[in-house]
């Protein structure tokens, strides 16, 4: 999940950049570079947009199996003292 919230914020920070100063080309003006920055960020765009929805979602499933598995692991140690893992060792994303 924090791997995912990097990703959004490194979007964020990209997005800054979404669009190429066309004055600071000077006389290279109308060679097309600009408009190629621009598909450039937009396609890194949709990348890291795709990424962090997936980072995002397998930090869900994980954190979720972490919990089924720390559930099954005390019930099979009986609620005693002995069966399961020790306390603080499940996943953490």
């Amino acid at each position: 999940m924090t791997c995912a919230t990097d990703v959004q914020e490194s979007d964020t920070a990209l997005g800054g950049y979404r669009s190429f100063a066309s004055s600071a080309l000077g006389r290279a003006d109308g060679s097309g570079v600009a408009a190629a920055f621009d598909d450039a960020v937009a396609e890194l765009l949709r990348a890291t947009g795709r990424l962090g929805s997936t980072l995002a979602t397998d930090g869900h499933y994980l954190q979720q199996s972490s919990r089924q598995l720390d559930h099954a692991t005390d019930d099979a140690g009986g609620g005693g003292g002995g069966g399961g893992r020790p306390p603080g060792t499940g996943v953490s994303v």
